[in-house]
């Protein structure tokens, strides 16, 4: 029974995770946000974790997405990111980025 009961919860925790981005839209809003972050910070060596949340809001779809980047102590450091696009995943209509540490980019700065 407990060997029956460890399966359930495995099985459960992995259709949670698949349920984040599972949708077309979510991949296509995803993509869309990682574009924009790319822009912003991408030359401070940003990297995105793939698992993210989404929160659908009927007219929109908001992502929140964590990731890391070179700080400027040359440590890295935590950047987090909620990003808004239309409710099909198109155009982003904000952006929202904090990170633990100072990272700068050719003059953009993203602070705490």
């Amino acid at each position: 029974m407990k060997l029956r009961t460890g399966l359930l919860v495995v099985l459960g925790m992995g259709f949670s995770l698949v349920a984040s981005g599972s949708t077309l839209t979510d991949n296509r809003g995803f993509s869309n946000c990682e574009s924009e972050l790319m822009d912003a910070l991408g030359e401070s060596g940003l990297v995105l974790d793939h698992d993210f949340e989404v929160a659908d809001r009927g007219s929109s779809k908001t992502f929140y997405i964590k990731g890391s980047a070179w700080a400027d102590d040359g440590s890295r450091t935590t950047v987090t990111s909620i990003c808004v696009t239309d409710r099909f995943g198109h155009g982003v209509a904000s952006l929202e980025t904090d990170s633990e540490k100072s990272i700068s980019r050719g003059g953009i700065l993203a602070v705490q």
